[in-house]
């Protein structure tokens, strides 16, 4: 029995269980720096309910479209933010607290998961 065209829909059937692909995703994650990145809008308008770090384990801080601040898990509890096309939210870390490593940004039009590439070299 040949198994390559098992072995090729198996591997189809793989990628269409993937997480969507960054060209599939309403926005878009710039990593500014090890503490600060950036969810930028690639549509005319999503909403951000809710944003989770490292799982829920890591604290942040918000710079809302426009200025102003607030205290993320009650913004997005008293009202998603709305994000239009090239319009940015910055979120900061504190890096002595936590490493920046998993992201989850959910929307109004699904949950959207990031994970940095990791260093797997030795800790120097």
């Amino acid at each position: 029995m040949d198994l390559k065209p098992l072995g090729m829909f198996g591997l189809a059937a793989m990628l269409a269980c993937t997480p969507a692909k960054a060209a599939d995703t309403p926005f878009e994650i710039r990593i500014l720096s090890a503490s600060e990145f950036a969810i930028i809008g690639l549509v005319d308008q999503i909403k951000i309910d809710g944003v989770k770090i490292n799982r829920g384990n890591c604290d942040y801080g918000i710079e809302l479209p426009g200025g102003g601040s607030d205290d993320p898990p009650s913004l997005f509890q008293k009202r998603p933010q709305k994000v239009k096309f090239g319009q940015h939210i910055k979120i900061r870390i504190n890096p002595a607290k936590c490493d920046l490593i998993e992201i989850e940004v959910s929307t109004d039009q699904g949950v959207y998961p990031y994970s940095r590439p990791r260093n797997n070299g030795p800790a120097e």
